[in-house]
């Protein structure tokens, strides 16, 4: 049946009256019959003949370059499509903060775009969140294809009692999820007669000869060996270790979860890094290192490797300073083990964030067809490509390329920046094409390509068995994990900090882990390996 008509139906049968159960926002939407409306097997447009609005409150990932991301010419062409536009709230400072505020508040936005996959339940507990689930069985054709396509992406979605929170951003293609890995300068290598490093003592071998060699040639000994971002350093070696990050993680010798801290080779890590720091091998301010201070060493000559990501830093470095080599890195081994990759966002077939309708919504029949359009062949290329014979053409066989109004901006921007007068380059709800970010790169040069290329693969041929897809906890399980994992989050980044760098002696180790016992870290391991287990079970 016709979407049109099956609107009408729809709105028919809005309750007008009433608040929702539960203490939901001050503004509360009226309440749908989702099981009188009839199944949308089409989801054609308009969606509706009259002017919707729904606000947004979503994260500008694409500050700079555009203030708002209703001015971006796609959305506003999915409003002469749709007939509902979108109204867009930016926070101006810390996203987390805001929205903390926004939910203390309880007057909330139509949607709220953020990351709920941890806590979602109990924000739909207490009245923030719709459970979008039995929307998407009557009114998203184009999602439930998805779902049929893929079905791993239902089942990432679903939370612990079959409730979905978020209209998802997918993405196409895993090679979209390697944007991390290790860089070295090549010509650096070259001077001290080095090979790539493949293992932990390699990698220290090397850095080694590049702390005590003037590679820059300005008679001082200012080479930096190693950097990274601090937020990434975490990153940065331990998966040699058998461990993710400073995180929890799946022991396959154990056969169970477990976290970093923990395991047996955690000590051995902080002893590896606070003897490289001690012999300066990585660089002194790794625990605020950020991205001004990385440009800094890279154009002053000075980095001779980092762990960064490879779709934006990484080349931005081979054309800040063009002297300078690169040559990706394969993740490292440590004592014969293997070469673990560490971020779990490479075995997801979506990424963490989403949009989410409140219990605000006026509009929800409008709002949950809009974003399910987004899923659409015809609005998914909108969305990555923008428009055909303007920023992109399309050959004979399919594929599509850029125009030069993008590759060749005669406005001077860079490919990322010229198409967020389009569309935001970070994505939005729907499906992220890999053709399409990938495209945007076809300018670099062949050398960068390769660097990338060789970058991507390393992360594609890493072991991922320690990795963990986000679990689904019921609200119990949400509130007690939440009660004490916060603490013991900090804590353990904390105590690493100082162990590393020499502020606490490592034979204060065992009293670590003794306080991370009692401050409760047992409990939540247990209560992920509850949910690990039934995700199993199934």
């Amino acid at each position: 049946m016709k979407a049109k008509k099956v609107l009408c139906g729809a709105l028919a049968l809005t309750l007008a009256a009433g608040l929702l159960a539960g203490c939901g926002g001050k503004n509360q939407a009226a309440k749908v019959d989702v099981d009188a409306l009839e199944t949308l097997t089409e989801n054609t447009m308009p969606i509706t003949d009259d002017s919707v609005k729904l606000s947004v409150w979503m994260d500008n990932k694409s500050q700079g370059y555009v203030k708002n991301y209703a001015d971006m010419l796609a959305f506003q062409k999915l409003k002469e499509i749709t007939g509902v536009e979108l109204e867009f709230q930016h926070p101006t400072g810390t996203a987390a903060e805001q929205l903390n505020i926004i939910l203390a508040s309880k007057n909330y936005p139509d949607v709220i775009f953020s990351s709920w996959m941890d806590t979602g339940l109990k924000q739909l507990k207490n009245g923030v969140c719709l459970d979008l689930a039995p929307y998407i069985e009557k009114l998203a054709p184009n999602l439930r294809k998805v779902f049929e396509e893929k079905p791993d992406i239902k089942e990432q979605l679903l939370m612990a009692n079959g409730e979905i929170l978020m209209f998802p951003k997918t993405v196409d293609d895993q090679k979209f999820l390697c944007y991390d890995g290790y860089f070295i300068r090549q010509d650096w290598l070259d001077k001290v007669g080095e090979k790539v490093p493949t293992t932990i003592d390699e990698w220290y071998n090397v850095l080694k000869k590049f702390r005590e060699t003037d590679l820059n040639g300005n008679g001082q000994q200012d080479e930096v060996p190693f950097s990274s971002l601090n937020w990434m350093f975490k990153e940065a070696f331990t998966s040699a270790f058998g461990f993710s990050k400073y995180e929890y993680y799946y022991d396959e010798a154990e056969g169970k979860i477990t976290h970093a801290a923990l395991s047996p080779n955690f000590k051995a890590y902080l002893e590896t890094m606070n003897k490289w720091y001690s012999e300066k091998l990585i660089n002194e301010n790794f625990l605020n290192t950020n991205g001004k201070e990385l440009d800094s060493l890279v154009l002053n000559d000075q980095l001779g490797a980092f762990y960064i990501d490879n779709n934006n830093s990484m080349p931005k470095y081979m054309q800040l300073n063009p002297d300078i080599k690169l040559t990706a890195v394969p993740y490292p081994t440590w004592n014969g083990g293997k070469n673990y990759y560490p971020n779990a966002a490479i075995i997801q077939t979506m990424r963490g964030d989403g949009a989410m309708i409140t219990t605000s919504c006026k509009n929800v029949v409008e709002a949950v067809r809009y974003f399910d359009y987004l899923y659409s062949e015809e609005a998914s290329d909108m969305m990555n490509w923008g428009f055909e014979g303007e920023t992109y053409t399309k050959n004979a066989d399919g594929t599509k390329q850029f125009t030069d109004l993008i590759q060749k901006n005669p406005e001077g921007k860079t490919p990322y920046e010229a198409i967020c007068k389009y569309m935001t380059n970070t994505g939005f709800a729907g499906i992220i094409q890999y053709a399409a970010a990938n495209d945007l790169e076809s300018n670099l040069s062949d050398e960068l390509k390769q660097v990338k290329a060789d970058s991507v693969q390393y992360a594609l041929d890493a072991d991922k068995g320690m990795l963990l897809r986000p679990l689904k906890y019921t609200v119990e399980e949400s509130d007690e994990k939440a009660s004490k994992e916060a603490d013991i989050t900090s804590y353990v980044a904390e105590m690493t900090g100082k162990f590393i760098i020499g502020a606490e002696p490592l034979s204060n180790f065992d009293q670590f882990i003794e306080t991370l016992k009692t401050m409760g870290i047992e409990d939540v391991i247990k209560i992920r390996q509850d949910a690990y287990d039934r995700e199993m079970n199934k």
